[in-house]
Parts: C-alpha cells; structure tokens; sequence
C-alpha cells in the first residue's frame, strides 16, 4: 500500500467519527426548526436573541451561515453522544 492510499484511508476513518455526532445533531435542529419556526419568524422581527441571529446570518452570508449550522448540529450531536457514553460507564441507582 503506497503512501496516498494510506492517507485515503485515515481521511475516511476520520469522517465516519464526523458522520454520526454531524447528522444527528442536524437532525435535532431540524426538528427544533419544525416546532419553533413560527416563533422563530415572530422574534425575528423585535429586539431578541433571534433578531440577533438573523442579523448576524445576514452579515455573514449563506456559506458561512451554513458552515455555522453544521457546526452547531455537530455539537450538539457530539454532547449528546458524550452523554450516552458517560450514562453507561456510570449508570444511575433506581
């Protein structure tokens, strides 16, 4: 095995570990924006957090805002897979 199909090979194990925290972590905001996404639009428009969200994605652009949202999914996906492992190596009493 030559040098490059080794690299090949490491590159692709290292996006199967990206693969499962990135997809359910976009997942989850998926279905955030499906429950949320009238409110969301409501604050929007007044002075909040989502008013500011949405003026920084405005100053940002569409590629960094969706590099900033698969980001996000990732770490979101990332945490809640650390808190599957951490709930097995110490489970809780019942």
């Amino acid at each position: 095995m030559d040098r490059r199909a080794g690299r090949t090979i490491n590159i692709l194990d290292g996006l199967r570990d990206l693969k499962a925290p990135l997809s359910s972590g976009l997942i989850i905001l998926f279905g955030f924006w499906l429950i949320f996404a009238n409110d969301i639009y409501a604050a929007i428009l007044g002075d909040s957090i989502a008013g500011d969200l949405h003026r920084l994605t405005d100053f940002l652009g569409g590629p960094a805002t969706l590099g900033l949202l698969a980001f996000v999914g990732y770490l979101i996906g990332l945490v809640l897979s650390l808190h599957r492992i951490v709930m097995k190596i110490f489970p809780l009493p019942y």
